[in-house]
């Protein structure tokens, strides 16, 4: 008696299980798939930032160049005390690149003191 089961005593899930006729298969057909949506959510966000990583690497030389004509144009007038044309041509190649590889922000700061100082 104890470990006889009459029919109507299986569980829910049994129960559930037998009279939609899901079978082992199907419940291994649906983790796989269900690990298969993780994986290609984790792929998504891997690519997402390795894009912005390619990006930012991407604009590097170009940061590098702004500042190196900013450095220089400030140079210029800490030495000259004067704004040459070529200080003027560094100082506007530095705004220029800044537009594309700097944030507002730091344009914003860029161009207030450039002006400041011009």
């Amino acid at each position: 008696m104890g470990n006889h089961r009459c029919k109507g005593s299986a569980s829910p899930l049994e129960r559930l299980v037998r009279g939609t006729g899901v079978t082992m298969t199907d419940n291994v057909a649906i983790w796989v798939s269900c690990g298969s949506v993780l994986v290609s959510f984790a792929s998504v966000v891997i690519a997402l930032m390795a894009k912005r990583q390619a990006r930012q690497a991407a604009l590097l030389m170009s940061r590098a160049e702004a500042i190196a004509n900013l450095r220089h144009a400030l140079g210029d007038l800490n030495r000259d005390g004067l704004a040459s044309t070529k200080t003027m041509d560094r100082i506007q190649n530095a705004l220029n690149l800044s537009h594309l590889v700097f944030s507002k922000a730091v344009r914003k700061n860029v161009e207030q003191h450039t002006f400041l100082r011009a």
